[in-house]
């Protein structure tokens, strides 16, 4: 790829559409699904880039078009609220379905490690998930680990497959999988037309 495997934004704006996912064909070919309660619908703004670089931003969106998936690092949703600073496993495999997990690998006896509407990707997973609404629709409280640092989280949404003892949780860097879905908007920045603002419209990939 031209650009780093993540495309940095600067504004990440997720409709939450309760009905709306998508999926692929056993022949890779891209699908249009329905599940419920996924936020899907996205819109990517980038910092301003310098002329002299849009080129290379031009050639990365047009080799990946709008039929090939590629992840894209939000502002502020990706920066943990809590305090975990590493990344974490899965100490208890879980299946799919599942909305409580149980982790292990942080720091022990730490309040608020976790707090709900922090971001995360398990490694297995192209779809991004978030912590914190529980059996009733409500907010959670936050989560803490123990004496051994071991934490157990609840996801707002269930898990799409299985995860895996051992399998990787990034809460630090953590990125949404997207398939544009408009064409890309180059926008000169008001404050300096050296500048380049692009815009597109996405949609989650799972």
């Amino acid at each position: 790829m031209i650009l780093p495997n993540t495309f940095i934004a600067r504004v990440f704006n997720i409709e939450d559409d309760e009905d709306i996912q998508i999926s692929t064909s056993r022949g890779g070919n891209i699908q249009i699904g329905r599940r419920q309660s996924f936020k899907t619908k996205i819109r990517v703004q980038t910092p301003p880039i310098h002329y002299s670089r849009v080129g290379e931003h031009r050639a990365f969106l047009k080799q990946v078009g709008k039929n090939t998936p590629f992840p894209v690092s939000p502002p502020l949703l990706g920066q943990a609220i809590g305090s975990v600073d590493t990344l974490l496993q899965v100490k208890t495999a879980a299946s799919a379905g599942a909305k409580v997990i149980e982790l292990k690998g942080g720091l022990p006896n730490v309040s608020n490690y976790i707090m709900p509407d922090d971001m995360l990707n398990f490694a297995s997973h192209s779809k991004a998930y978030w912590t914190g609404i529980n059996q009733t629709g409500n907010i959670t409280d936050p989560f803490d680990t123990n004496e051994s640092g071991d934490i157990t989280i609840r996801l707002s949404d269930p898990l799409l497959k299985p995860v895996a003892v051992d399998e990787t949780v990034d809460f630090i860097s953590p990125t949404i999988t997207v398939i544009r879905t408009s064409n890309v908007g180059y926008n000169a920045d008001i404050n300096d037309s050296r500048y380049i603002i692009i815009s597109f419209e996405a949609i989650e990939y799972i």
